[in-house]
């Protein structure tokens, strides 16, 4: 995949291109276990997904859609899918984005029905940008915040999870949050004590703002925020709860 990628940067030179490969190939090992996590792998009917690629608009000239490297690039990804057991077509979108630098780049992914009219890239971009604008985080006992930066952050009483709850009414592993395009989505994992949203028994629920959660009696509350601020500095990626319900 990175010779592909570099031979499509052929007659780009310089330290920007050496970032843009960097950056893409980062961004798409972070998208394509989204891709795979989206559909049950029992999938019988091909996947249609659609690359969108937010790139500066100083380079827009060397990203021609119909390049036969990029061919070869989309086809590879349709390869390392198939050996997941996905039957997956990928296609590619460039969207200018103004607020990126030179060799800065970002990929976001969606899967267009058949027929869909598709809307036009301002209105795209401009949806895209409100979309990665906000950022999503669960409130837990105590008040703190814990940011939801992964794709899959997986929730539950053992040390290995990323969000733990040392509370023995939470399973060892209790419940899996998700990011898809339709936002983030959490999934009861057979837990022994139930995962509630909103006061109602759910097995998969697409989280909104405000959204009160349950696991076991434990709560959680998912909140967004629309402004690029960061979090606390004693924020961390895996968090140990103290026991009880506060």
């Amino acid at each position: 995949m990175e010779f592909l990628l570099r031979q499509w940067l052929e007659g780009w030179s310089g330290s920007s291109a050496e970032d843009f490969l960097l950056h893409f190939l980062q961004e798409l090992e972070r998208i394509l276990p989204q891709v795979l996590a989206s559909q049950s792998s029992d999938l019988l009917e091909e996947m249609n997904v659609l690359l969108i690629v937010g790139i500066s608009p100083q380079v827009r000239a060397h990203f021609q859609e119909k390049s036969p490297v990029l061919n070869d690039l989309l086809h590879l990804l349709q390869q390392v899918a198939r050996e997941q057991g996905m039957r997956v077509h990928f296609s590619i979108e460039f969207v200018e984005d103004p607020r990126l630098k030179l060799g800065e780049v970002w990929v976001d992914w969606e899967m267009p029905e058949r027929g869909a009219v598709r809307a036009p890239c301002p209105t795209r971009w401009e949806y895209l940008c409100a979309k990665r604008a906000k950022r999503a985080y669960l409130i837990v006992p105590g008040g703190n915040l814990f940011p939801l930066e992964q794709s899959v952050v997986n929730v539950g009483r053992m040390k290995d999870n990323h969000l733990v709850l040392d509370d023995p009414r939470v399973s060892r592993h209790h419940a899996q949050i998700r990011r898809s395009p339709e936002g983030f989505i959490l999934f009861d994992l057979n837990s022994t004590g139930g995962t509630m949203v909103n006061h109602l028994p759910v097995h998969q629920w697409t989280l909104r703002p405000g959204d009160v959660i349950s696991l076991a009696g434990v709560t959680l509350v998912y909140g967004e925020e629309e402004e690029q601020n960061s979090f606390d500095e004693d924020t961390t990626d895996t968090a140990t709860l103290p026991k009880g319900n506060e």
